[in-house]
């Protein structure tokens, strides 16, 4: 209703749930903002259209995908334990291609999981960080086939 009310055109990831008009943002897609943009990364895995909009492989907003101790979770869309475990796949794909962006870029999630300080801090991590500390990130794609079967 906002775009509507603005005049703007909507920008959602390609998907087919929207009931509204919108122009679909795909791999690689820029969208600026003043002198500044950001660029779509598809991170499918929690939902299907689930995509991290970088800013000069220097911050990544990666909404549900890679949080700062932790990963979003492929099973909240219920389905067959074949779907859930699909998911995860594509989960753990799309956490490895954010792992390989500059170990000093931000990550800047969507949410977190516990309660959070209002200290005016940034809740933000880099990449380097989160490849030393989160397990996910140490696993090899081999043993990811024994955790998701």
């Amino acid at each position: 209703m906002l775009a509507q009310h603005e005049g703007v055109e909507l920008w959602l990831p390609a998907q087919d749930r929207s009931r509204f008009p919108f122009r679909p943002v795909v791999d690689g897609d820029q969208i600026t903002f003043g002198s500044a943009g950001l660029v779509a990364l598809p991170t499918p895995g929690h939902t299907a259209e689930r995509t991290t909009y970088l800013l000069d492989n220097a911050a990544a907003f990666t909404g549900d995908t890679l949080f700062l101790a932790g990963v979003g979770r492929p099973d909240l869309q219920g389905g067959t334990r074949e779907e859930s475990a699909a998911r995860a796949r594509l989960l753990y794909a799309s956490i490895s291609r954010l792992l390989r962006l500059p170990k000093v870029a931000l990550v800047l999630p969507g949410h977190v999981s516990e309660p959070i300080p209002f200290d005016s801090r940034l809740l933000t991590s880099t990449v380097g960080t989160i490849r030393n500390t989160l397990p996910l990130a140490r696993l090899e794609a081999g043993a990811n086939r024994c955790a998701i079967a």
